[in-house]
């Protein structure tokens, strides 16, 4: 039986392999696969026949420019032709710099993209046998003209007989390794496909921890912009009056609109009136003072009997209007008044021919009375002729808190009351009703999301207590047995590869001579 030409390098390590490692013996895939499961365990890596090969494929079938001197590539199936050849213009002589390539072996059948050898430069292409090296898809002659063109340099790998029987051996122990290593890369593979998908999970949640607490930290830094901005816990908002901070020693009147409208915000009227008279007319230098409602129906003062009350009268002093105005003032009787409340009625009654007039007026009220304003401003207007009681207040100064939050950037709204309050007064929009109600909306939003951010997070505490916090590390670990393995599988593919070549090429026996 003829010898069988195969490259010396695959053989001898396909050969020390079949002498060490018998497929029987290497360890069953089972359980966590680690390094110990490879295919060719880890114990024959370092050896000489073995070592570079492996990490050789294991960098993805190439030599790096550090190792070029150390190191050098196995004999591939796909390049076991090729040859290495010098295009020479030593002897053609050539004027030009390059030789086109052919993309048939015709001498006119240039390839059209311009495509050509340098010459001068080394290239690898197989003798076709016919006076043409084929490159690649392309082709170059051997000689033009009968000139030589192309220069062996170095011959395909260096290939030595074996007897055919000992390839065949070699062919059939590589086909059952070759069965191994896909199976355990498979399993590689899926082990590390189950650990990243169990990572994925674990990072869409991260992801979703982070972008939830993103949100409840953006809505909590919303919420104190909102209330820094509307003042709801400032101290003058929350001890003070939004009527105001200071009185007249004398003659102070409070005005309270009592309407259907105003009846939704009762509370907060209540609060201010309530901060006003304790806050500024007990503790401040006012010794009289009026308290009174007004509506659609008429004007009702605490006091009836006289204009102004000192605040310290033992029967019928400041605790004795707070708690008029609690039996008053109510929900209950502003539901059955109606809007609009009669504002010249009421200006007229206390600021009128032949009053005592309030060096200043302090008005609750909802908002301005629509169509009758212009009325209203008129009136006052012409009660502001008078001559004003004080000289440092001026005639009728006014301080006006509106609770109707629709009126905030109303420009009509606002002209009204600027004109109702006077050079000395002043006017507000009390929205804290509101403005509490969208700040609990807001914190809401936030426990919801604190609600979520505690349950993601206790999801991923179970996930790392079942998977084991170090899954990443795992998982990097994974990765690299799985790229090993896949070389392992590369090289053994490979080596068959040119043992299956070797047996499809060999050299035909010679017939007896005759």
């Amino acid at each position: 039986m003829a010898p069988t030409l195969i490259p010396e390098d695959t053989f001898n390590r396909v050969k020390k392999m079949k002498a060490i490692l018998d497929p029987k013996s290497i360890k069953p895939p089972k359980g966590e696969l680690n390094e110990e499961f490879y295919v060719i365990p880890p114990a024959l890596h370092t050896l000489p026949e073995l070592k570079q090969v492996i990490q050789y494929y294991k960098q993805g079938s190439t030599v790096q420019y550090k190792e070029r001197k150390e190191m050098s590539a196995p004999t591939r199936s796909e390049k076991i032709s090729d040859e290495a050849y010098l295009v020479d213009n030593s002897q053609l002589k050539s004027t030009d710099n390059v030789m086109p390539y052919r993309v048939t072996k015709q001498m006119d059948d240039k390839d059209p993209s311009g495509t050509c050898a340098i010459f001068g430069s080394t290239i690898m292409g197989t003798d076709e046998g016919d006076g043409w090296v084929k490159v690649g898809i392309r082709f170059l002659p051997l000689a033009i003209r009968g000139t030589p063109v192309l220069t062996l340099l170095t011959q395909a790998s260096v290939k030595k007989a074996h007897p055919r029987k000992e390839i065949q051996d070699l062919l059939k122990y590589l086909n059952t390794m070759k069965k191994q290593a896909s199976k355990r890369t498979d399993k590689y593979l899926k082990q590390l496909e189950n650990k990243e998908k169990k990572m994925m999970k674990r990072d869409g949640l991260k992801l979703q921890i982070t972008d939830v607490d993103n949100l409840m930290n953006e809505e909590l830094r919303s919420a104190r912009r909102f209330q820094t901005r509307q003042g709801l816990f400032d101290k003058k908002n929350m001890t003070g009056s939004k009527l105001g901070e200071t009185a007249p020693k004398q003659r102070v009147l409070i005005v309270i609109e009592l309407s259907d409208k105003q009846q939704l915000w009762v509370d907060e009227t209540k609060d201010e009136v309530t901060k006003l008279m304790k806050e500024v007319i007990l503790a401040g230098e006012t010794t009289t003072f009026q308290l009174a409602t007004f509506s659609a129906s008429g004007q009702n003062p605490w006091i009836p009997s006289a204009p102004f009350q000192a605040k310290d009268d033992p029967k019928k002093g400041l605790d004795d209007a707070i708690k008029w105005m609690g039996k008053n003032f109510s929900a209950k009787t502003c539901s059955s008044q109606s809007f609009p409340p009669d504002w010249n009625g009421m200006l007229n009654r206390f600021a009128g021919d032949g009053q005592m007039l309030p060096f200043k007026i302090f008005i609750c009220c909802s908002k301005s009375p629509d169509r009758s304003s212009a009325e209203v401003l008129e009136c006052l207007a012409k009660l502001r002729e008078q001559d004003a009681p004080s000289k440092h207040d001026g005639i009728l100064p006014i301080n006006v808190v509106a609770f109707d939050p629709s009126i905030v950037g109303d420009d009509d709204e606002k002209a009204f009351f600027d004109a109702i309050a006077g050079e000395k007064g002043q006017f507000k929009i009390d929205t804290s009703q509101e403005d509490l109600q969208a700040l609990d909306k807001m914190l809401k939003a936030v426990g919801a999301k604190k609600k979520q951010l505690d349950k993601f997070t206790k999801k991923l505490i179970k996930m790392e207590e079942k998977d084991g916090k170090d899954l990443p590390d795992r998982v990097t670990e994974d990765r690299g047995y799985l790229v090993m393995e896949m070389a392992l599988q590369r090289m053994l593919e490979n080596d068959w590869e040119i043992f299956d070549w070797a047996f499809k090429n060999e050299a035909p026996i010679p017939g007896p001579e005759i």
